[in-house]
């Protein structure tokens, strides 16, 4: 079996590094503050909240896990928000459970039976019945059932796209309105969208303004991933050299999900050639077919990007750094700083580079391949 495990929530020997965000995320919710993490795409988020999760769980605290981005509008994300809480309370107490359909009755709540048996809340409203004070009764609801089960957790993913669901209700007050009031319930925000989860929590004049401790996740240790890819490897019965292993980190840019996803692709490689050790040439091979394996996705989109978008991030792949000076702006055609400055925010918000305490980086290393390779083809 594959020792390594990509694109998915990854757990006990899959899972490393990471101790000291679990700790602090652990002790500052059990402590009943909230928190706000932030962490770019790929960098083991979910599966470290996973494990926050099933820690809180074991110690008897209920958690209820929300992703934002399943919702579309304010009344998908009102019905999310309310079947996701009564769910979970339905399974731990049957008592007191017509006190919510009390509470939301103006919502017309009715309780089905999902596709396991398990009870299921549908609001039978329409968005224009959809006002500020049934949008508070929902936001309330954990704080109402929490008098009787006790301190629960409410996990968002990806928090910041509340914003977008704002044109019809200021959301984001009502939400931060309610829960100043709570005292049984923790939150812990999430964001793959760190520039703008950020600016939700530390702008003054958005509501949520320090309203939860900040943590920032970044890439582990580089000597951390090379011991894990290392003990994986081993205990599979494959030697890898410390070199080997180094650029298996280098190449996916100390980022967990391409970790796995590169050692994946090795181990799988020397399962197919009957090979025990492997070589730096290995890893540049696995490097070429992950690449050419996503090479219809990479090229769909750099071919949604405008011409300056494509300017930059090709000059950020060759350079792995973004200057403003005059040279390096003749040397690869870019337009004027302001013309810059819009199109790196665009690239942001795209997920397609990332902010790093260095300066910017193409998000996906084998991206960034894919676009070196396509400097290096010969014009048609």
């Amino acid at each position: 079996m594959n020792p390594f495990s990509y694109g998915k929530i990854v757990r006990d020997q899959q899972f490393y590094d990471r101790e000291e965000p679990f700790s602090t995320i652990l002790s500052t919710i059990s402590g009943g503050n909230n928190v706000v993490l932030y962490a770019p795409r790929r960098y083991g988020k979910s599966s470290l909240v996973m494990k926050v999760m099933q820690e809180l769980e074991r110690k008897g605290t209920p958690c209820v896990y929300l992703d934002l981005m399943r919702a579309c509008s304010a009344d998908d994300f009102i019905r999310l928000y309310a079947r996701n809480i009564y769910k979970r309370q339905a399974s731990l107490f049957e008592k007191g459970l017509q006190q919510v359909m009390e509470w939301m009755k103006r919502l017309r709540p009715q309780v089905t039976l999902d596709d396991q048996g398990k009870p299921e809340l549908v609001l039978d409203f329409s968005p224009n019945q959809l006002t500020s004070e049934m949008i508070s009764n929902v936001f309330d609801l954990p704080e109402r059932l929490s008098a009787r089960q006790g301190h629960m957790v409410i996990i968002l993913d990806e928090f910041q796209e509340i914003a977008a669901f704002s044109d019809q209700f200021p959301l984001e007050r009502i939400f931060r309105s309610c829960m100043q009031q709570h005292r049984q319930v923790t939150y812990l925000f999430l964001g793959s969208k760190t520039h703008l989860l950020q600016q939700m929590f530390s702008k003054q004049s958005r509501p949520f303004y320090q309203s939860a401790k900040t943590l920032s996740l970044g890439k582990p240790p580089f000597g951390e991933s090379i011991a894990f890819v290392n003990k994986r490897f081993s205990d599979a019965g494959i030697t890898l050299s410390k070199a080997s292993a180094e650029r298996i980190v280098q190449e996916a840019a100390n980022i967990p999900y391409y970790i796995q996803f590169l050692a994946s692709e090795l181990f799988q490689q020397m399962v197919d050639k009957s090979k025990k050790v492997f070589s730096e040439e290995d890893v540049q091979v696995a490097c070429r077919n992950i690449s050419s394996l996503k090479s219809d996705l990479y090229e769909e989109h750099f071919g949604s990007l405008s011409m300056n978008q494509r300017k930059i991030i090709h000059a950020l792949a060759a350079e792995g750094v973004l200057r403003f000076t005059e040279a390096y702006r003749l040397r690869y055609h870019l337009p004027v700083s302001s013309s810059i400055n819009s199109a790196v925010k665009q690239l942001l918000e795209q997920g397609h580079i990332e902010k790093q305490e260095h300066g910017y980086e193409v998000a996906d290393p084998f991206f960034k391949l894919w676009l070196l390779q396509l400097q290096d083809q010969p014009e048609r």
